[in-house]
């Protein structure tokens, strides 16, 4: 009895599969997951931990995928190939979807101007932490405008890839522009704002996420 009440007392953690279009490297759609059960959870997907690290990723093969289905008693219908776990973030809340890993698929939809992704210069191609293979037949197609750029800071460099529908290609020049007037003026509540606005965010999206994220972050 007293294993079991302490077995109770353990806190809830909320966890998100998603699941990934190999062809956009974009999320076709996602499952949370909420339980106490870390340790049975990290037997599957990390067995030589005993705790799931908040910031980390954790990729899936099916056979993940059909043990956490069974443990858990999730059912998560039509799968996709590419599968991975991450804790529940404060966004995920949000009333709408944010775009991130989900570019490639908005913007072939429609749904989206630009998109941009960022990472350390000079970058390491073995890691691909932006999906330039998935874009660049849209690109090569006319589909996309393509544009690099290097943000320097102090010692610290940055290279930035932007990608935009062709009628969109002015929000390339104003979202670098809104960048480069960052580093020497510090980001601000207008500056989230704008950039949100460049990306494909409708207003009541980025009002939201202002006073929901950017404000709580500032707290």
């Amino acid at each position: 009895m007293k294993k079991h009440h302490e077995q109770s007392q353990k806190p809830i953690r909320k966890f998100v599969i998603e699941f990934i279009d190999p062809m956009t490297r974009s999320i076709a759609h996602e499952v949370t997951l909420e339980t106490a059960d870390i340790q049975g959870l990290c037997s599957i997907v990390d067995p030589e931990t005993k705790e799931l690290h908040l910031a980390s990723i954790y990729e899936l093969d099916p056979s993940d995928i059909e043990k956490i289905g069974t443990r858990f008693g999730l059912a998560f219908g039509r799968q996709q190939s590419v599968a991975r776990l991450r804790s529940w973030r404060a966004i995920d809340a949000l009333p709408y979807k944010v775009h991130t890993n989900r570019e490639l698929a908005l913007m072939l939809s429609g749904k989206k101007p630009l998109a941009a992704f960022l990472e350390a210069y000079p970058s390491d191609p073995a890691l691909e932490l932006i999906p330039e293979a998935a874009f660049e037949p849209h690109t090569l197609a006319g589909s996309f405008v393509k544009r690099e750029y290097i943000l320097s800071e102090n010692d610290r460099q940055t290279r930035m890839v932007l990608y935009a529908t062709p009628s969109e290609a002015w929000r390339i020049e104003a979202y670098i522009l809104l960048k480069t007037t960052a580093l020497k003026t510090g980001w601000s509540e207008g500056f989230e704002y704008l950039e949100g606005s460049l990306l494909g965010y409708e207003d009541w999206q980025n009002d939201i996420y202002i006073e929901k994220i950017f404000r709580g972050q500032k707290k």
